[in-house]
């Protein structure tokens, strides 16, 4: 379990350096797809921390739900509530940069790293907007 926190921090905090005040979505497995793409990104302490399994509704991490928890109990995002597809981000970028430094990875990494999951987000609503239409 002590790794979903230290996750959240980092994903989190990559998140807050590269997108600052951008909410992060978590419905519809949007982050969960983004977070499989980008996978290969991950620092190697986390390379084995995240599984994908095919359900019903597409593909998902089977740790993100614990993870988005331990995240929210650390008070570093809002409260997912019913009905919201995101949440916010409650640290500052200084708070992000220290929780980096305790987990001793480099801020320049982990901007990177939100930068490619945000890109890789970006993507995944995009295709669920085209699917959507098609649909319509």
């Amino acid at each position: 379990m002590r790794v979903h926190y230290e996750l959240a921090n980092f994903v989190v905090s990559a998140w807050k350096l590269a997108q600052k005040d951008e909410r992060i979505p978590t419905s519809l497995g949007v982050l969960d797809r983004a977070l499989e793409m980008v996978i290969d990104d991950l620092p190697e302490r986390f390379s084995s921390a995240l599984r994908f399994a095919e359900m019903p509704v597409g593909r998902l991490c089977v740790e993100l739900p614990d993870i988005l928890s331990c995240a929210s109990e650390s008070y570093l995002i809002t409260e997912p509530s019913y009905g919201h597809d995101t949440v916010g981000i409650r640290i500052s970028a200084a708070r992000a940069m220290d929780l980096l430094d305790d987990l001793d990875i480099d801020i320049a990494v982990a901007a990177t790293f939100g930068r490619k999951l945000a890109t890789a987000v970006h993507k995944e609503c995009y295709q669920l907007r085209r699917t959507a239409s098609f649909i319509r």
